[in-house]
This record gives C-alpha cells, structure tokens and sequence, in this order.
C-alpha cells in the first residue's frame, strides 16, 4: 500500500461521486456546513455559498418522503455513528440515491461537530436491494406506529362514547390494559392511574346478588370463558351503582392473559322496579289510580278495575289529551250522583287541589256514584303530592268505601247498643238503691 498516493486515493473518491463534509452545531446559531468540491457538486451548490446557507439549501432538497427519515438519521448522529440511503432532489440532475455516513467527532463547550461522506449511488442500487429494503421497511413500520397510534386514539374515543362501562387488566397481576369513561365514572374514577392505585379495593366494594358469582369468576380465570351477571359497585363515595355485567377471559398479542368485563349501569331500571311495585302494593285498595301534572293539567292512567274509572268514560283519544279537568267534569256527568256532591265541579279541578296541596300533606272528597257491578256506591278520591321538581305532580287515587262506612255503621250501632246496655244498667242500679 506504500504506493498509494494522498492523490491516488482524492481521485479515488472523486471518480466515485463521493464527497466529504462537516457540520458545525452551535447553541444560539444557525447550523454550518462545509464540504469539499466533490460534496458541493453532490449537493448542487456553488463554491462561495456561506456554509449557513448550504446547511439549509442541504436539507430543504432531501426529497419530502425521506425529511422526516432524515431528521432522524441526523439527529442520531450525536450520538452514534450511523448510515442513511435517502433520495435528493439535485437542482441541475434531478433525483438520484445518495448514500450518507456520518459521526460526531467532538462535543466541546456549545460545539458539536459531525463529519462524514455523502456518494451517489443510483448507478451501483442493483447491489444493494437488502439495504433499500431496510430502508424501506424502517419507513413502513414507523408508518404503521403512527397510524397504529391514530387507531388506538380513535379507538378509544368510541369506547369512551359507548354508554356501557368497559374495563381490562390482566391476571393474576390485575394491571389495567384500558378503563373507559363510563367505567371511571361508575368506579368514581378521575383517570385510569388513580384506578390502577385503588383497583383491588374497589373490587372488594362490589356486592354480587348471586353469592356464587365469585366462585364462577375465579373458575373463568381458568377456562378462558365468559360469564354474565349483576352486581353492585360502590365507589369511594360510598355510592352504590347496580349493572348487570360480562366478563371474558382473552390472551392478548403479548401473551399475556387479561380480563375484559363490559357493564351497563341500570340503577335507574332497578329503581323504577322497586317504585312500581311499592305503588302496586299501595294500590291495593283503590279501584283506579292516575298520576297527573296539575300544572299541565295532565293525567296519566297507571290502573283502572272499575267500569267507575274516570279514564275510561272518554272513548275518544283525544278527550283523554284534555286533562284532569276535563276527565273529572265528564265523570261527574256520567256517574255522580249529583246531590251527594253538589261541589264535585269545584273541588275536582286542578287549580283548587293545587291550591288546596299548597299548605295541605292529602286532598280527600267523597260522593256517592251509580253502584257498579258489585253493588259499591260511595266513593272516595285521595290526592298526594309527589316531591319532584318542575311541574305540580301528584297521585290520585279513587276506591270504594262501602265497606268502611258499613263497618262504621256497624260499630256505631254496637257503641249505641252498650250505652242503651249501659244506661238501663244505670237504672236498675238506681232503682235498687232507693228501695
């Protein structure tokens, strides 16, 4: 190799477009960039270009394809020696394949300087497919991250509008794999870090209504099964949710085994059931029962076994639209007997019972109707208002009291009959003491 020339080997590297260059990055200045003549022709920049000025006219001809696999490259740069094959648009040939290998040679005070060679290799690319498919590949999966990383967004902002709750962690470790927003807010959750920290204590907080429930699960862990139930989850603010729920057992692509259990909130659903059937067992004793808006002037029929139901005198559908009033004024001409309730009209009116439920707990009015099929006469209505806000809402309840009246009857004739009893008594005694 003692033969070898400085000369022998520029004009190696001369003959093979490769050109050598330097960067200089300074804090607080532009970057700068030398090269000698074969870099600034690979370049395609003039001799006396400022090297400021070549740095930026370097990067902006990078094709835009390659910009962000060149920021990259460089960037690495300070920290390794590293290779890049990217396309670069020369002003005067067009695009062509350069081959780019760089290393940081020092980093003193707010210097770094990085040298290294550029060579264009678009005649010699038949020699290297492994690299540009290296290249190529690099591109592909850090383009598939990205959109990866847009799947997982969009993903997750529709299970945050889904309105069931669905949580997932793994087993045994029970570290949460995703937590939705209707799941943190049944759990009383801010993020899903503040649940990871709590997890196993709110798990303790869930109450089963099948006691065997625990047991199923804890065999689903084992069987990768699924498994439907309902449960009731208490927050940390002791507030209690009731959902039925569904637990499945998955291996995810890591191989790990997780847990996903989607639940519906139906608290409300629960709620509604132990009010109906609350007002069916107060129900009991009325023949017909309505719940009106009086403010709307509005009536709803929640039951009627009587032919007496003040609902069921409109046949047309759209007098049962009218209201309360209005049901009450066709009743009254229907079936009251007029002299036992000379003010039916008056008091059976929405305004007078608001009124009245102003500074009153119950509104009770009595009459005497045509008998219905078994004989019952006397009627009595109760109305109660309910503690709800908007509106003027109330219950309204009609029922037969044939039955009382007859057992008052009844009583005040044995009251009467002890004190006739008690007074003859009252004589002989008299009578007994005189003699």
């Amino acid at each position: 190799m003692s033969n070898l020339s400085d000369n022998d080997i520029r004009e190696y590297f001369r003959s093979g477009s490769m050109g050598f260059w330097k960067f200089e990055l300074e804090n607080g200045k532009p970057p700068r960039l030398y090269a000698d003549a074969v870099a600034k022709s690979l370049f395609g920049t003039s001799e006396d270009m400022p090297p400021e000025e070549r740095a930026v006219f370097l990067v902006a001809h990078v094709h835009p394809d390659e910009q962000e696999l060149f920021n990259e490259y460089f960037t690495g740069l300070l920290e390794k020696e590293s290779e890049i094959i990217y396309r670069y648009i020369h002003p005067v040939s067009g695009e062509m394949y350069v081959r780019c290998t760089g290393r940081c040679i020092s980093r003193s005070g707010n210097i770094a300087t990085i040298v290294g060679y550029h060579s264009k290799i678009t005649d010699i690319m038949r020699l290297e497919p492994d690299k540009l498919l290296e290249n190529k590949l690099e591109r592909t999966n850090r383009d598939l991250q990205k959109e990866q990383l847009r799947q997982n967004d969009y993903q997750k902002e529709l299970m945050d509008m889904v309105s069931c709750g669905i949580l997932s962690y793994t087993i045994p470790e029970h570290r949460i794999l995703h937590m939705n927003a209707e799941a943190l807010r049944i759990y009383g959750m801010s993020c899903i870090e503040e649940a990871q920290t709590y997890l196993k204590d709110i798990f303790k907080d869930i109450t089963y209504i099948d006691p065997k429930v625990p047991i199923m699960l804890r065999k689903l862990c084992h069987e990768k099964d699924t498994l439907d139930f309902e449960c009731i989850i208490t927050n940390g603010k002791g507030e209690k949710t009731n959902v039925l729920a569904k637990s499945e057992v998955f291996v995810t692509p890591q191989g790990e085994t997780s847990v996903v259990t989607t639940f519906i909130d139906i608290s409300e659903n629960v709620t509604l059931k132990n009010e109906k059937s609350i007002l069916e067992a107060l129900c009991t004793d009325y023949t017909s029962v309505y719940f009106c808006d009086l403010a709307a002037d509005t009536m709803t029929n929640l039951k009627c076994d009587s032919e007496h139901c003040a609902f069921e005198t409109l046949s047309d559908p759209e007098d049962r639209m009218r209201g309360f009033t209005y049901c009450m004024t066709r009743f009254y001409d229907r079936f009251v007997i007029k002299e036992s309730a000379p003010d039916f009209t008056e008091k059976m009116n929405a305004k007078y019972i608001m009124d009245f439920l102003s500074h009153n707990k119950r509104f009770v009015y009595r009459y005497r109707s045509k008998p219905d099929l078994l004989g019952n006469e006397h009627f009595e209505m109760q109305a109660v208002r309910l503690n709800t806000e908007g509106g003027f809402k109330v219950v309204i309840g009609f029922r037969y009291i044939d039955d009382i009246l007859h057992e008052q009857e009844r009583q005040k004739e044995q009251l009467e009959t002890a004190l006739a009893q008690a007074q003859f008594n009252n004589d002989i005694i008299g009578a007994i003491s005189k003699i």
